[in-house]
């Protein structure tokens, strides 16, 4: 290819923006955030994340949290991080934590094939990428991303209740009214927000 060729097609092509930490939200994993997701994964799955690795770790997280549509990698860490050490449903919270972390690699591989080879080798099984099956599509439950937007809502107010009233998000508020929460997700939000007893009524609400 020519030089004027070559300078027609690179200002054609579309710019490759490789900022990780600013896919659509503006967010960045600090390095706080960063040490408690590492430790997360690391006490959980044995997959340890080195300091050069950030850059992949925030990038999986901000492709979950965006398909998840929640705002920060701490509230995104704040629904995990109870099932893990807290014991409840802790297998589950381990195998999803492993799957979402082994199968980004995977689909990693074709944009960074080295890069994505090392990680796996690394983290997951002694051999290439080349050498393993690639990931499957699973079926979507609508009904159940319904019934978990409804939720994400919840927890949002219940954080903003508790900014307001300038208490600490680990502070336990005592009462929580909700309106068409189904009772499962109900104990979802009272452990993930900290909620002593909460009851279904006419209009959603919180005390302190």
């Amino acid at each position: 290819m020519n030089q004027p060729a070559l300078n027609t097609f690179q200002s054609s092509r579309p710019a490759f923006n490789f900022s990780l930490g600013n896919n659509g939200t503006g967010n960045k994993l600090t390095d706080k955030t960063f040490e408690e997701w590492r430790k997360l994964i690391y006490d959980q799955c044995g997959i340890y994340f080195q300091d050069n690795k950030k850059y992949l770790l925030e990038s999986r997280l901000q492709k979950r949290i965006l398909y998840l549509k929640i705002d920060t990698f701490e509230k995104y860490l704040e629904y995990v991080k109870y099932r893990t050490y807290a014991n409840i449903d802790k297998k589950e919270a381990q195998y999803c934590l492993r799957y979402v972390i082994e199968n980004s690699v995977k689909l990693l591989a074709p944009i960074s094939p080295h890069i994505a080879d090392e990680i796996y080798y690394e983290m997951f099984e002694k051999k290439s990428l080349q050498q393993v099956e690639w990931p499957k599509e699973g079926e979507i439950n609508e009904n159940a991303i319904q019934e978990v937007e409804k939720l994400k809502e919840v927890i949002s107010q219940a954080r903003q209740f508790k900014s307001s009233n300038k208490l600490s998000q680990a502070a336990e508020i005592s009462e929580a009214t909700v309106v068409d929460l189904d009772d499962e997700l109900i104990e979802e939000l009272r452990n993930i927000s900290k909620i002593k007893e909460v009851k279904k009524g006419k209009e959603l609400g919180f005390k302190v």
